[in-house]
């Protein structure tokens, strides 16, 4: 419970706290800033070694991708235009984003943020922000349960689950971003 309500602050305060200084030089535009939350389980932290890409190149049909990724053969692609925030790393789209030993760095794998703020990149005009958050070894049927779904009849799953009482209280509570963070 204390868990969610962690995620969906930090989240917020992130965007509070580094979304304006971020804007700066480093903007293709100005404008509005495009935000995307990528949630998921253990694919959506990513487990590919990036050397992973190099194997589109034997592709037919998708062999193509190669030279998006890696230009000129040699380096990965990375963006200015496209941040993401993962775990205690905020910083530019490029390799390193995935699953990792130490979430507090970037490592050597990518999860599904890499081509997607890649091709959002390209896609939009305004700076892009991807807010990425892929727990292992979670369970849609408890910790990913609504509150609508009601208790799953066993004990130890009941006590991680949200009930729409406790939701209630919390979405009644809420007030602005920055008393519910003192509240956690």
């Amino acid at each position: 419970m204390r868990f969610w309500k962690c995620i969906c602050w930090a989240s917020a305060a992130f965007l509070l706290a580094y979304a304006a200084p971020l804007r700066g030089a480093e903007a293709t535009q100005a404008g509005p800033l495009k935000v995307f939350i990528l949630a998921g389980q253990s694919n959506m932290d990513g487990q590919a070694q990036a050397r992973t890409i190099d194997f589109l190149g034997e592709d037919k049909q998708f062999g193509r991708l190669l030279k998006v990724f890696k230009p000129d053969g040699t380096n990965y692609v990375t963006r200015d235009d496209v941040w993401v925030a993962n775990a205690g790393v905020y910083d530019k789209l490029q390799i390193g984003f995935g699953g990792r030993k130490n979430y507090d760095k970037l490592g050597t794998c990518i999860g599904p943020e890499y081509a997607f703020g890649y091709y959002m990149g390209e896609a939009l005009k305004q700076q892009v922000l991807l807010v990425k958050y892929g727990p292992g070894g979670q369970s849609l049927y408890a910790n990913f349960r609504p509150p609508s779904a009601g208790k799953t009849g066993s004990k130890q799953l009941d006590e991680q689950v949200l009930t729409k009482e406790v939701a209630d209280r919390w979405n009644c509570d809420a007030g602005p971003p920055e008393a519910a963070l003192s509240r956690l």
